[in-house]
């Protein structure tokens, strides 16, 4: 059923819905038929690289705070030796 403009709020609701399910980036697939784990055998390194880059882009983003911005030298972490 398609929704119709304006004539109802829960179909307005639907339609915004669609609106944002349309720009997710998810696939589904059923169960039994998912891609291995290794995605070195489905995606290039390019391709591994800028899903993390833009995973990383999102966490940031959901967590609201800012993307820090200062040099690789000053990234706050500490080293501990293996014995």
């Amino acid at each position: 059923m398609e929704p119709e403009s304006g004539t109802s709020p829960i179909f307005a609701r639907m339609a915004r819905t669609r609106k944002v399910r349309e720009a997710w980036t998810a696939r589904i697939y059923r169960l039994g038929e998912e891609p291995p784990d290794d995605l070195g055998a489905t995606m290039s390194a390019e391709q591994r690289f800028d899903l993390v880059a833009e995973l990383s882009r999102r966490v940031w983003e959901l967590s609201g705070t800012p993307v820090p911005d200062y040099p690789r030298s000053r990234i706050p972490c500490r080293v501990i030796p293996l014995e």
